[in-house]
C-alpha cells in the first residue's frame, strides 16, 4: 500500500484491471468502466476531490482475445480525461519494467501473477503518482 500523500488534496485512485477483458468486448468493457467511474464522480462531486484512474493490464497468459481487447481498452482509457470521465490517467501499462506482459509472470514483480509487489507500489508512487500530482498541484 502506498502511504497517504500529505501535501496535496485527497486522491481517489481507481485501478483499471484486466480481468473482464478476457471475456468482454473492449467497447462494452470501456462503457461499463466509465459507468463505474461515474458512480464515484457523483459521490464525490460536492467534495471537489479528484478521481484518478490508473491503467494496469498485465497478462502473463498471452491470450489473443485479451491482447486485442487490451489494445482497444488502453486507447480508450487514455482518452478518459479529455472526455471528462476522470481527472487524469497514470499510465502504468507504459512502464518499461512493470508494463510488459512478462512482468506479471515475474514472481518478484507480481507475486500472484496479477498484483504488484511492494516494489511495484513504490514504483507507481515515485514514477507515476508523484509526477502526476506535481503537475496538478505545483509546489509554490
Amino acid at each position: 500500500m502506498i502511504a497517504a500523500f500529505k501535501d496535496v488534496p485527497n486522491i481517489l485512485f481507481v485501478q483499471a484491471g484486466q480481468n473482464d477483458l478476457r471475456s468482454t468486448d473492449a467497447s462494452a468493457w470501456l462503457a461499463a468502466f466509465a459507468g463505474y467511474l461515474a458512480t464515484f464522480q457523483d459521490a464525490i462531486k460536492s467534495s471537489r476531490k479528484i478521481v484518478q484512474l490508473g491503467i494496469s493490464t498485465h497478462n502473463p497468459r498471452n491470450e489473443g482475445l485479451f491482447n486485442v481487447n487490451r489494445a482497444t481498452a488502453d486507447g480508450g482509457l487514455r482518452r478518459f480525461p479529455s472526455e471528462g470521465k476522470c481527472d487524469f490517467v497514470v499510465d502504468w501499462a507504459a512502464d518499461p519494467t512493470w508494463g510488459p506482459d512478462s512482468a506479471a509472470a515475474n514472481q518478484a514483480l507480481c507475486p500472484d501473477g496479477t498484483h504488484p509487489s511492494q516494489g511495484g507500489q513504490s514504483n507507481m508512487e515515485a514514477n507515476y503518482f508523484r509526477p502526476a500530482l506535481n503537475s496538478l498541484f505545483p509546489l509554490t
